[in-house]
């Protein structure tokens, strides 16, 4: 029993191999517990202390809170071989049941790095050492379970431990259940911050992720190349809802990231807009894209509000006629300063495409000097806007019975208008030309 007095004390429990288990209410300053494999069966509360864990298979059966600057570390195994976190009940007889991770007060839950020796570095994002991986399994006896963070992760440095929630991996059972349309794992409340690699459904209900205030980054570097924080096998699908009017905001740094990965669902949702970032540690001379694969999986792009490309942001394409927010029930596109969208050699669909900088730029890096890249508007007889800057090797093509707005582009390619209305606003230059076809004409 440990009494309130203590004070900057170390306790060391490395020797024990069995399962440890800790419900700890009270506040002992600076404690360091370090054991086996978390166990939480009961309802616990850790508070102001730093928590290690060296096991290899943890267990989280009931609510967990973690409180007043509260460190929970586990360490993880090798990407072949990660240790696991079994999140939810103990068996089937349970399958409503879903504990609660809590975390708050500037606290954090990570498991991610070690270094070489296999003891814990202070900061899980120092890439001095060995990777480490740990997957977390939502409802693999069935029921699920929901991480809650309110933490800001603000502390993201070389030298102070980070707050909020740090994952490799979060996967969704095949046997996790709800009594709902959704199974739950993930709330972002006002200032929470989760930097998770991979989020992974498994489960024919969709798997939601509630955007509260708070956002979704990885920053972790666990892998290299194109990836993508979500995977969804085919008939899976993950939703990514706003709430509260709260928008949708996913970050990214370092690494292409293809959005739509697999062949399931990526769905937004919610009275809410949708805003991809960058993080400021990716310097915009060496940035490498956010990318939409037109031979994957369906993005449903079904909230309210714009999806906006924020500052120094690259989307790119990989095929023709991607998952992009076309079509009368298709949403605004907005370009926040420097945002690049590079078509690649390809055509994408768009109702509305606008940018809020006179640097943000539609481009065709690869085939600008071989092949032309299109900017489709009105599919469906959808009315829209069109307001960017294109550069060498794009061209614009208006289709539909609807209205097509053009403010202020300027645009090296041409505008040809096969079907409906355009109206010109602003100052437009269009170099290559604006070409109607019969039956079609200007809005005075």
């Amino acid at each position: 029993m440990f009494r309130k007095n203590i004070r900057n004390m170390k306790i060391s429990l490395a020797a024990l191999t069995g399962v440890l288990a800790w419900s700890v209410q009270a506040a002992v300053a600076e404690l360091e517990i370090k054991g086996g494999a978390l166990a939480v069966m009961e309802a616990t509360t850790f508070s102001n202390k730093t928590y290690r864990y060296e096991g290899h298979s943890h267990v989280i059966r009931d609510n967990l809170t973690l409180e007043n600057t509260t460190y929970l570390r586990l360490k993880g195994g090798t990407k072949s071989a990660p240790d696991s976190l079994s999140f939810g009940p103990a068996d089937g007889s349970a399958n409503n049941h879903r504990p609660v991770v809590t975390i708050q007060g500037d606290s954090g839950f990570y498991a991610n790095y070690r270094n070489g020796d296999s003891a814990f570095l202070d900061d899980p994002t120092d890439k001095s050492g060995v990777q480490s991986y740990l997957t977390v399994k939502v409802g693999e006896n069935g029921g699920s379970g929901l991480f809650v963070v309110k933490s800001t992760g603000k502390n993201f440095s070389s030298n102070i431990k980070p707050d909020g929630l740090w994952l490799w991996q979060l996967t969704v059972s095949e046997n996790a259940t709800s009594e709902g349309d959704f199974i739950d794992i993930l709330q972002l409340d006002p200032g929470g911050v989760a930097d998770i690699d991979k989020i992974v459904n498994d489960n024919d209900k969709p798997a939601r992720i509630i955007f509260n205030g708070g956002y979704l980054r990885d920053n972790l570097q666990t892998r290299s190349g194109d990836s993508s924080p979500f995977m969804m096998p085919e008939g899976k699908t993950i939703v990514l809802e706003g709430i509260n009017g709260k928008d949708i905001r996913i970050e990214k740094s370092f690494y292409t990231e293809t959005l739509n990965n697999g062949l399931g669902t990526l769905r937004f949702q919610g009275d809410c807009g949708v805003l991809l970032t960058e993080s400021g540690t990716t310097l915009k001379s060496n940035r490498l894209p956010w990318k939409i694969d037109a031979s994957k999986g369906p993005i449903e792009w079904k909230q309210s509000g714009s999806l906006v490309l924020g500052t120094h942001v690259l989307l790119a394409f990989s095929g023709d006629n991607g998952y992009t927010p076309y079509g009368p029930d298709g949403c605004a596109v907005r370009m926040k300063a420097d945002a690049v969208i590079d078509l690649d050699g390809t055509t994408q669909r768009f109702r509305t495409l606008i940018s809020e900088s006179n640097d943000a730029m539609v481009t065709n890096v690869a085939h600008s000097a071989i092949t032309t890249s299109k900017l489709v508007f009105g599919t469906g007889d959808a009315d829209g806007i069109f307001g960017v800057r294109c550069a060498y090797g794009v061209s614009a093509e208006k289709v539909g019975a609807g209205l097509l707005i053009v403010s202020n582009v300027t645009m090296k390619g041409s505008l040809s208008v096969k079907e409906g209305f355009v109206q010109f606003l602003g100052h437009n230059v269009i170099e290559g030309g604006v070409d109607f076809a019969e039956g079609t004409g200007i809005v005075l």
